[in-house]
């Protein structure tokens, strides 16, 4: 008796998983076959060779640290505009900078991608994830903040943890080869910790070290979700150890960011706007709530508080290794960077704000670095009404 029921079970949950597979396939090819429809508008646009339900899957199927490069020589084949089809997804490929600049510019195309709602989970509706009316409406809110003249405040924070780094640094003299993103990610998470919630934190003595792990863990599942398709769909990747993951980290490092948000209310009912003459970037945020009401709830304030962290701190570590490295690489250069440092700064002089707008060597090699490794070199976007773009008709 408990055999049959046994075997009844197993029947029933065979043709339920069964069925489901049978509908993800059949929704899978009913994708498939709306996209090849909206092909045929553009047929004249060259791209590479296409296979039956894969389209060019294949590019992207490697080692995750390939992928970037891999899609640079692809693209590099072709005019601009091109097609490029991964699986049931379609896309329209523009390398051009006054093509760029026209889908920044217009309003239709202001909804990002399907791709980004797996940043989402992580990261929350902030500015890199958000679409549309409130895209543009944070957008214009929070811009200011992100000035010049607002970040400049900040400098003597940076110098601060710069020093403490530059001692760390200085016990690795002479030593073999070390990993030194590793020291750089730990002190621009002191410095965004500090001026972008107003917490001090002593990461670069290993207090954050969960939280970083965190951070790193977290960006590493949603890239390898959004390489590899059986991930997203999202039944399937909950059934794996890797969504227990990444809830985990998603919860560490929010549940970090809501502790912040409880302090700094406090003492910004207390203190107000203008009693303290550095205001963190949080803040300020919280300044422009009071001004616009709607501007965001306690939720969507995490939101904004885990992509400004996630955006600077990765942003800041990523140029500083690269460009480490490049100076590694080409020691003439490094050579020209540290006399123009001397004849500048001096042994002896402290570092402040305007010897940084006469370090034109470094500035040089900054920019270069940007431009061989750009942080963010893919923008995906979503159309949501016809427009024309070189020589191609972008249709919703």
């Amino acid at each position: 008796m408990l055999f049959l029921q046994v075997l009844r079970f197993l029947q029933m949950n065979l043709v339920y998983y069964c069925t489901e597979v049978f509908c993800i396939l059949l929704v899978i090819l009913a994708k498939y076959m709306w996209s090849k429809r909206r092909k045929c508008a553009v047929e004249g646009l060259e791209g590479p060779k296409r296979l039956p339900l894969l389209g060019n899957a294949l590019t992207v199927w490697c080692k995750q640290e390939d992928i970037f490069e891999n899609l640079v020589e692809c693209f590099g084949k072709y005019p601009s505009p091109m097609r490029f089809d991964i699986f049931q997804h379609f896309f329209l490929v523009f390398k051009e900078p006054a093509q760029v600049e026209k889908i920044l510019s217009t309003s239709s195309l202001t909804y990002k991608d399907d791709i980004y709602e797996f940043i989402k989970y992580f990261d929350g509706e902030g500015l890199i994830t958000a679409s549309g009316p409130k895209w543009k409406k944070d957008k214009r809110l929070l811009s200011p903040l992100l000035l010049k003249r607002n970040i400049g405040q900040y400098f003597p924070v940076m110098l601060n943890h710069s020093q403490v780094l530059r001692r760390i640094l200085e016990h690795e003299a002479d030593r073999p080869a070390f990993d030194i993103q590793h020291y750089l990610h730990r002190a621009v998470a002191d410095i965004v910790n500090e001026t972008i919630i107003g917490v001090q934190t002593n990461a670069q003595f290993g207090e954050l070290d969960d939280f970083l792990r965190c951070i790193d863990r977290g960006y590493q599942l949603v890239h390898e979700r959004i390489v590899k398709p059986w991930l997203q769909v999202e039944f399937l990747f909950r059934l794996t150890p890797k969504y227990q993951e990444l809830t985990r980290a998603r919860q560490v490092i929010h549940g970090f960011f809501w502790k912040v948000l409880h302090q700094v209310q406090k003492s910004h009912s207390h203190l107000g706007q203008k009693a303290i003459p550095c205001r963190t970037i949080l803040e300020q945020m919280l300044d422009i709530r009071d001004e616009v009401p709607d501007f965001s709830t306690d939720e969507e304030l995490i939101h904004h508080m885990t992509t400004f962290y996630s955006a600077s701190e990765d942003t800041a570590t990523s140029i500083c290794s690269f460009a480490v490295v490049m100076l590694g690489m080409y020691p003439e250069y490094q050579k020209r960077v540290v006399d123009e440092i001397r004849s500048v700064i001096g042994w002896e002089e402290e570092l402040c704000e305007e010897h940084l707008q006469r370090l034109d060597e470094l500035q040089m090699v900054l920019k270069e670095t940007l431009r061989l490794f750009p942080i963010a070199p893919l923008l995906l976007r979503k159309v949501s009404q016809g427009v024309e773009i070189g020589r191609a008709i972008c249709c919703q």
